[in-house]
């Protein structure tokens, strides 16, 4: 789904190309909890999902997703503002554990 908001657009480009955000600094004005409401109410009125998710569970996706698209671990590890890369390595594990299943589907360009 694409970013039809012009100025989260430029946000979310600014933060991805420079790896980071000065201090302080957020892509969205919301707290994390905020969003959690927001996505509990969303998983509620569709009926559900067979496991909780919550802002997490994108922060998960994401990685992986990049990871899945040969993105360089220490890059990956950069976007998600850890401070260790062994923090990172815990994605390339859940990977190998059944890469076959994760690849499943996967559309590569």
């Amino acid at each position: 789904m694409a970013i039809v908001d012009l100025l989260l657009q430029d946000r979310v480009q600014s933060y991805l190309y420079a790896g980071r955000f000065r201090k302080g600094e957020r892509i969205f004005p919301m707290a994390r909890q905020t969003v959690n409401r927001h996505i509990h109410t969303l998983v509620e009125r569709v009926g559900g999902a067979p496991f909780t998710i919550s802002s997490h569970t994108f922060r998960h996706s994401f990685a992986i997703h990049l990871l899945l698209h040969g993105r360089p671990l220490k890059y990956v590890s950069q976007l998600l503002g850890h401070k260790s890369i062994d923090s990172t390595k815990i994605y390339t594990n859940v990977l190998t554990i059944d890469g076959g299943h994760f690849l499943e589907g996967v559309d590569f360009h």
